[in-house]
């Protein structure tokens, strides 16, 4: 009873369950305030994911980068709840609300505009999280499905909100979500990386650009100054416009020190970046800024992914590497539409253009066939 409780509360986003006090998912003092305000029209590929909340009202759940017009890269952490407890949970669906936007006839899902002659196909396991897999339990149509003792939240209680400066004011766009492809290899700390594609293309505009993801590593020397934009802490009004902050990189094998000498259990991998201003005090990122983006010379690098707490930065915050997944992303992208909608382009309920080309052709090929035999 208490777990259904307990999940029930982290789920509608009053709180998330946690083991430790390394995750990203605390919350924070209403005072607390990270970096400088800044603009959406600064920083256009920046986008909030929102959840449905009792009421009718939405709540920012992390953030996220526009990579192309119908993708936005985020942690994997936004959408997965940890813990033995929920195996049998399930709830009540929430209404759907009628989508408002636009649509586009074509869209440039090449990321890093490489070229590949035979892209790789994505493994088995990159797979929306509610098909059916070995290792799932498939539950009844939008509900949440267990994976490996974690949570998986049905992507249509999602939205992504784009072209907003705030998070409580009309501003911006929302979109519906058809789907989220989490790594494979996720894990409470590592690999903490997922796209999430929009049901309909998102028009770009001076608020909503598209930020391309470098085609190799970008070498970044130590000590470098990196900035972080999201919405931090966004509980107070004068907290809920987009900020900025510039912090510094700390050096790898620090940071893995750092943080094997106090969690032994925490090993800091090739996928992530260590940066913080650990003797600033507060500056770095907050609850609602996991997913936002990390970048170097304007260009995409990291994507906030756990740290220790909001205030007193004894710890360096943690990042997901983007170069360790250049490849991952490229092939989700290009792969997903062909492997795993087969429904785009009709309504539901309504048969595939192929198979009705199957049967006109079938049909076209009988009535010749009496024609000639008459």
């Amino acid at each position: 009873m208490w777990c259904r409780i307990l999940l029930l509360v982290a789920v509608i986003g009053l709180g998330h369950g946690e083991n430790d006090n390394l995750l990203a998912l605390r919350q924070p003092s209403a005072k607390h305030r990270v970096g400088e305000p800044t603009t959406i029209e600064k920083y256009p590929f920046v986008v909030q994911i929102i959840t449905y909340r009792i009421g009718g009202k939405y709540l920012l759940r992390c953030g996220g980068s526009l990579v192309t017009k119908r993708y936005v890269l985020s942690a994997a952490n936004c959408f997965v709840i940890s813990s033995d407890c929920y195996s049998d949970f399930t709830t009540t669906p929430i209404p759907r609300t009628k989508s408002t936007e636009k649509t586009e006839a074509t869209e440039n899902t090449d990321i890093t505009k490489r070229t590949r002659k035979t892209p790789q196909r994505p493994t088995r396991n990159a797979t929306p999280f509610w098909w059916s897999t070995p290792s799932t339990v498939k539950p009844k149509a939008r509900q949440r499905l267990v994976k490996r003792s974690q949570l998986y939240i049905d992507p249509a209680e999602y939205r992504i909100r784009v072209g907003s400066t705030g998070v409580q004011d009309t501003g911006g766009i929302r979109y519906e979500v058809t789907a989220i492809i989490i790594h494979e290899n996720y894990s409470r700390y590592d690999n903490d990386i997922a796209l999430v594609r929009t049901r309909n293309p998102i028009p770009l505009g001076r608020t909503i650009a598209i930020i391309n993801i470098p085609q190799e590593e970008v070498m970044m020397p130590d000590n470098a100054t990196v900035t972080v934009i999201g919405w931090g802490s966004a509980v107070k009004t004068d907290l809920d416009v987009l900020h900025e902050v510039s912090i510094k990189l700390v050096d790898w094998e620090i940071c893995k020190t750092i943080y094997s000498n106090k969690h032994p259990n925490i090993t800091i991998t090739g996928n992530m970046i260590c940066a913080g201003m650990l003797k600033a005090g507060d500056k770095g990122v907050c609850t609602s800024d996991v997913g936002s983006p990390l970048l170097y010379e304007d260009k995409l690098v990291g994507l906030a992914s756990w740290f220790q707490s909001c205030k007193d930065k004894k710890y360096p915050d943690v990042y997901t590497r983007i170069s360790s997944y250049t490849t991952w992303i490229n092939n989700v992208v290009k792969m997903y539409p062909l492997r795993f909608e087969p429904n785009v382009g009709r309504s539901p309920g309504s048969r595939p253009r192929s198979m009705n080309k199957i049967e006109d052709t079938l049909l076209i090929s009988f009535l010749l066939y009496l024609v000639l035999s008459a």
